[in-house]
C-alpha cells in the first residue's frame, strides 16, 4: 500500500460509493474516513488478528494492519481479497453491501467496436502525481462508471482496467441502445473487464 492509499484508509473507515451518474451527477466513489494515526506502515501479512478478535479473516478476505515501530498493530479498515487480487473495504455499490476495491477511479465506457461487444474504460481526469520525486501515480486499477445512455437511476457499474490501448475510433451505447461513434478521449484508454457485485465479498451489518 503506497503512502497516498494509506491516507485514505483508517480504522473503521467506510467508502460509499455512487449507485448512479445519472441520479448523483457525480462518478466517482465518496470517502468517508477520519484521521489516521502516523509513524505507522500498512502491514501485508495476513494471520490472526492478535488482541483485536472481533477482526477476522475469512476464506477470501484477509485483514490489513498498520504496524507501528514499537510494535503495535491496528486494523486499517482495508481487507485483501485474495480471489479478486486487489485491497477492498466494506462499502455501498451496486445496490449492495460489498468488499470494493480501493484503488479505483471515476471513468467513461465506450467500445472498441461496432457492435459495442468490447468494452474500453477511459479515465474522467488525467492520471495525477503526488509521489515525492514527482513520478507519475499513474492510472486506478479499476473503474466506477455510469452507464453511457442508460436509463435514469441505472446504477453504475465497476470495470477493472487491463492492458493499455490507443483507440483512433471509439463508440459508445446511445439511450435508444444503438451502437454510436464518440469522440476519442484524451485521457488514455484501457480494456475494461466487468466486476459485477456475486464478483465482490458481500456482507450484512452484525
Amino acid at each position: 500500500m503506497k503512502p497516498f492509499d494509506v491516507l485514505k484508509l483508517t480504522l473503521g473507515s467506510v467508502l460509499v460509493y455512487g449507485l448512479s451518474a445519472a441520479c448523483s451527477g457525480a462518478d466517482t466513489p465518496q470517502s468517508f474516513a477520519g484521521s489516521g494515526g502516523g509513524g505507522a506502515s500498512p502491514d501485508t501479512s495476513t494471520g490472526s488478528a492478535g488482541s483485536s478478535p472481533e477482526v477476522r479473516d475469512g476464506s477470501r478476505l484477509r485483514a490489513r494492519y498498520f504496524v507501528g515501530a514499537d510494535g503495535s498493530r491496528a486494523p486499517t479498515g482495508a481487507w485483501f481479497d485474495s480471489q479478486l487480487g486487489a485491497e477492498c473495504a466494506f462499502g455501498v455499490a451496486l445496490y449492495e453491501l460489498l468488499c470494493v476495491p480501493t484503488d479505483v477511479a471515476g471513468g467513461t465506457l465506450q467500445f472498441a467496436d461496432a457492435g459495442c461487444t468490447k468494452p474500453l474504460v477511459t479515465p474522467s481526469s488525467p492520471p495525477f502525481t503526488c509521489d515525492a520525486s514527482g513520478a507519475p501515480h499513474g492510472a486506478a486499477a479499476f473503474f466506477l462508471v455510469g452507464g453511457s445512455g442508460a436509463p435514469a437511476c441505472e446504477p453504475s457499474r465497476l470495470f477493472r482496467a487491463g492492458a493499455a490501448v490507443a483507440p483512433t475510433r471509439v463508440w459508445q451505447l446511445a439511450s435508444t441502445g444503438q451502437c454510436v461513434t464518440d469522440s476519442v478521449g484524451a485521457n488514455g484508454y484501457y480494456v475494461a473487464e466487468e466486476i459485477r457485485a456475486s464478483d465482490l465479498v458481500a456482507a450484512t451489518i452484525d
